[in-house]
């Protein structure tokens, strides 16, 4: 549609600038000549043209971006559903644990680690103790 719309406007500038010199060319390679007065409108029919050129290349601009909105929307509306869709999470226990009671204690080959309630581990390295967020991450940093 805006293409069209497009279109139109060239059309309608074609016949306002050159429409006076085509009817010229176009009568007299029919051999006879046109009176000026035979041709009033074609100002008025270019400047229609070019008018409803522009308001479909605007119709079509329109209607593209209402589109590329209402898929915007549909997806942040499908978001907004499957972020409902998820079970909520347990709420906290009553009983507060201390995050830094210590649970266990032990070896990951040759370093002593402590492990604590908030399941975060302590271990000694070779530039001193450091605090991993989960066993596996303090295995991982000391088997490599």
């Amino acid at each position: 549609m805006t293409f069209v719309g497009l279109l139109l406007v060239l059309l309608g500038w074609i016949l306002l600038l050159f429409g006076g010199q085509l009817s010229l060319v176009a009568s007299s390679a029919m051999g006879r000549p046109l009176p000026i007065e035979v041709d009033p409108g074609r100002i008025d029919v270019a400047q229609s043209l070019i008018m409803s050129g522009f308001g479909f290349a605007i119709l079509g601009a329109l209607r593209a971006g209402v589109g590329t909105l209402r898929q915007f929307f549909e997806a942040v509306l499908q978001r907004a559903a499957a972020a409902k869709a998820q079970p909520a999470p347990a709420p906290p226990s009553s009983a507060r644990v201390d995050p830094d009671a210590v649970v266990e204690r032990g070896w990951i080959r040759d370093r002593p680690f402590v492990r604590y309630a908030d399941g975060s581990v302590e271990v000694e390295t070779l530039l001193g103790v450091r605090r991993f967020g989960s066993f596996a991450d303090a295995e991982g940093f000391v088997g490599s």
